[in-house]
């Protein structure tokens, strides 16, 4: 399909590799009608995509849809890294301040999921970003600053930083 061609009312994925000596080429996939991408995420060898509609969609790299899940509930974002695919996504509505956010981590690999309980999010605030360091510790930052790592070993959050008493006039 060319350029021309595309429908614009359908949502593509559209995959070009960073690296072309690998032998793998551009590839597209279209959504199934009303159904429209809301986050991406890229692991070593996988591309997934997250709907509208509560579908996680795992990609090889050559364009093969590898794997399909439903979540139960809205996507908030998502981010990969090797064989992990982490979905962040709303387990309630906020309560006093606070964000109910879970966080579901799963292994590419066999589709087992490794953890699926709280994203701590501080009170007041929103989750501003999430995804890997180059040693592979999951973090997060919500707007107040808080930067928190997941310890894969206890599967529990630690904080790291508190951005906010470095620099105040920056957040909330």
């Amino acid at each position: 399909m060319n350029e021309n061609e595309v429908d614009k009312k359908l949502s593509y994925m559209h995959f070009k590799p960073f690296n072309e000596t690998k032998h793998t080429n551009d590839w597209h996939f279209a959504m199934p009608e009303g159904e429209q991408i809301e986050a991406v995420a890229l692991g070593n060898d996988w591309a997934a995509v997250c709907t509208d509609a509560k579908h996680v969609r795992v990609f090889s790299l050559e364009g093969q849809q590898k794997y399909i899940l439903q979540q139960a509930s809205q996507i908030v974002t998502m981010a990969g890294y090797e064989n992990l695919l982490v979905i962040i996504y709303h387990s309630g509505v906020p309560l006093y301040e606070y964000q109910q956010m879970n966080c579901k981590i799963i292994d590419t690999n066999t589709y087992t999921t490794l953890y699926d309980s709280q994203c701590p999010v501080s009170i007041a605030s929103d989750l501003t970003w999430v995804g890997f360091s180059e040693e592979g510790l999951l973090t997060t930052m919500d707007s107040n600053g808080i930067i928190q790592g997941f310890n894969f070993k206890n599967k529990q959050w630690i904080p790291i930083l508190d951005l906010k008493t470095k620099y105040p006039s920056t957040f909330r």
